[in-house]
């Protein structure tokens, strides 16, 4: 390490910065994830589940539903910090579900299964509720909610009245087959909106949709998933390898969970862990240490952090290098980056660092 000294730390020259700036400004347009400025849940549409103990099983829960009118954001709402758990007698057809990001007409939600994770944006507009974005194996952190669509399905389409039905690219033909379907769940007893959709293979596919809580049912041939929960309130794990500096040499690399909410704000929760190093390593940063800005620009395979001039001032000259790279292979993993670009009170610093990237499960 020693032999690294001073190699991240000069100063680069005046056009550099030019280029960085160039490069910021041009993701910022393009769609940039300004990990320090979210909200919770701006605007108009997103609602907050409402559960209560009940019923006769334990755990047994109780949702209570809006009376409103017909409209797809009545039977699909997006419901932020709510985790929804649905259960399914076939292996590995249960999951939860999770809205990550949300912003007024779209949202994108985390499914976790038993075998793997994915993720989905779902947008609400015109009358019609799309599933514009999936992706099947999904295990990074990232806003997908403005990434270009790669999928045209209708999943529901205005108005909700019986014998309506829609037509996609994708060759989906749905049909509201039922209205006020008694649907029976492990989280309790609704009345649903049934629709039934022809799928391209040949296969038939049933969905039920209840008023102010959104799917409650699903079937698939003899796969039938129901909703078995609505926590409220609630927040979802997430893993974060922290790389801290072995006081010996080596990477002393400690895997922490943070709890995360709709729109989060990954900035203060990841400083917090970058504080507190095992014993033997070296913390990634002081007590009072922080950055003024991680920003993610994911189409450019690229991160820019912002650092302060605090924490130049109080970091030890001879660790400063692999405090660096500690820093840089903690968030570059974390967002699955490969480089990272540092200024400094958003002045140039350091032109790139590679990030050490560590083997996903």
């Amino acid at each position: 390490m020693a032999a690294r000294k001073g190699m991240f730390i000069q100063m680069k020259k005046k056009f550099i910065f030019i280029i960085l700036s160039i490069i910021l400004c041009t993701a910022f347009i393009t769609g940039c994830i300004d990990i320090d400025e979210t909200q919770q849940g701006v605007g108009s549409g997103a609602v907050t589940a409402t559960s209560a103990a009940a019923g006769s099983g334990a755990g047994a829960s109780t949702l209570v539903q809006q009376e409103s009118g017909d409209a797809i954001g009545d039977y699909y709402p997006f419901v932020i910090n709510a985790l929804y758990e649905y259960a399914s007698d076939t292996p590995d057809a249960g999951y939860d579900a999770y809205i990550t990001y949300y912003w007024r007409t779209k949202m994108q939600q985390k499914i976790t299964r038993a075998s793997h994770n994915s993720t989905e944006v779902l947008e609400n507009v015109r009358g019609e509720l799309r599933l514009r974005y999936s992706e099947p194996d999904y295990y990074i952190n990232d806003d997908l909610t403005n990434e270009k669509a790669n999928a045209s399905r209708i999943l529901l389409k205005e108005p909700l009245e019986m014998g309506a039905g829609w037509e996609d690219d994708s060759g989906y033909k749905s049909s509201v087959t039922g209205v006020d379907v008694p649907v029976e769940t492990g989280a309790g007893n609704f009345t649903a909106l049934e629709v039934t959709v022809a799928a391209p293979g040949g296969n038939e596919l049933k969905f039920y949709y209840t008023r102010g809580v959104g799917l409650v049912k699903s079937v698939d041939g003899d796969t039938v998933v129901t909703l078995n929960a609505v926590n409220d309130g609630a927040g979802i794990e997430m893993s974060v390898d922290i790389f801290f500096p072995g006081e010996n040499g080596g990477w002393q690399i400690e895997s922490r969970s943070i709890i995360v909410r709709t729109n989060p704000n990954f900035k203060p929760l990841l400083e917090a862990e970058m504080r507190i190093a095992p014993s033997g390593a070296i913390p990634l940063l002081s007590e009072d240490g922080r950055f003024n800005r991680i920003d993610n620009f994911r189409s450019k395979d690229l991160i820019n952090i912002d650092m302060t001039e605090y924490f130049i001032s109080v970091t030890d000259p001879d660790q400063m290098d692999v405090i660096l790279q500690g820093i840089v292979n903690t968030i570059g993993n974390f967002f699955d980056i490969s480089e990272i670009t540092l200024t400094v009170e958003q002045q140039p610093y350091i032109e790139s660092i590679p990030v050490e990237k560590i083997a996903r499960e």
